[in-house]
């Protein structure tokens, strides 16, 4: 049997399972309606309504000596908001937390903690700057240190200190910058709960219909090898998670503003996930 006949065959069986679903009466409600439904309503539940659109920092210092000032005086910035705070915060997107120990610990050349904390909702970019001044303000101290290793007579002998360390920092092109939330949060789960539900309970309703009507029979009873009739059943199921995502995709792209990073990248985990599902 030539190839073209072969895949003639694949291609029937796989035509006839897909046209059984669009055909269903309820197919544009499990594939769009209710499918919009979860979006609108979760879309607006997740929506992420912190503003943090600055690279805003919170400092508690509990520092007993001069050097937690000091410090704080390294991480000013003129794309960095520093508010100084006297107690834990219960709500932040960031805070830098220095111990009361800090100077004590510089004095006695002893390893050194700080804490920072930041809020799993604020914009990666701005934490990234934040993050990238106290480590500059942590090198720029050390090697203050290193050259004045008197640390008792510092901050009266010190002379004035050049930068000699420069950090810059850049993220990949189409990089998400922010957690995803609102419907950028909603529509990826969404997305991957109705594939797995289109190909796995339409395509168990179609191997049941074919086992009641005796249609696999009948196609075992024909030239269809085993193989042509797996692959033909394979890109159905297949066919029915792309026409989903596809779907979902471009409504959130239209009117959600739907923000996948790599566009590219994210279709192809999408198109390996459909394949994972459908072999499954």
């Amino acid at each position: 049997m030539s190839l073209s006949n072969k895949l003639r065959r694949i291609f029937h069986i796989a035509f006839i399972d897909l046209k059984l679903m669009v055909t269903d009466k309820m197919f544009l409600f499990w594939t769009l309606i209710f499918p919009l439904i979860i979006i609108m309503t979760f879309g607006h539940i997740y929506k992420n309504d912190t503003q943090d659109m600055t690279a805003a920092l919170m400092v508690l210092n509990q520092d007993e000596g001069q050097w937690g000032d000091y410090f704080i005086q390294k991480l000013q910035s003129p794309g960095i908001t520093i508010t100084a705070i006297d107690k834990v915060p219960e709500d932040y997107i960031r805070y830098l937390h220095i111990p009361n120990n800090f100077s004590a610990d510089i004095a006695g050349k002893k390893s050194q903690e700080i804490l920072l904390k930041i809020n799993e909702n604020s914009n990666i970019e701005a934490s990234t700057q934040v993050e990238i001044k106290i480590i500059q303000g942590l090198v720029k101290l050390i090697t203050e240190i290193i050259l004045h290793p008197d640390t008792e007579s510092f901050f009266a002998q010190k002379t004035e200190f050049r930068n000699i360390l420069s950090i810059k920092s850049r993220f990949p092109e189409n990089t998400i910058l922010k957690v995803p939330a609102g419907f950028d949060h909603v529509i990826p789960g969404t997305l991957i709960m109705f594939i797995m539900m289109m190909v796995l309970v339409y395509g168990g309703v179609f191997v049941m219909l074919d086992r009641q009507r005796g249609i696999i029979k009948r196609i075992m009873f024909s030239s269809v090898t085993i193989p042509q009739l797996w692959t033909g059943k394979f890109l159905g199921r297949l066919s029915i998670g792309i026409i989903q995502s596809l779907i979902l995709v471009i409504v959130g792209k239209l009117f959600f503003n739907l923000n996948l990073g790599n566009t590219a990248l994210s279709i192809l985990i999408i198109l390996a996930f459909c394949v994972a599902i459908s072999a499954l």
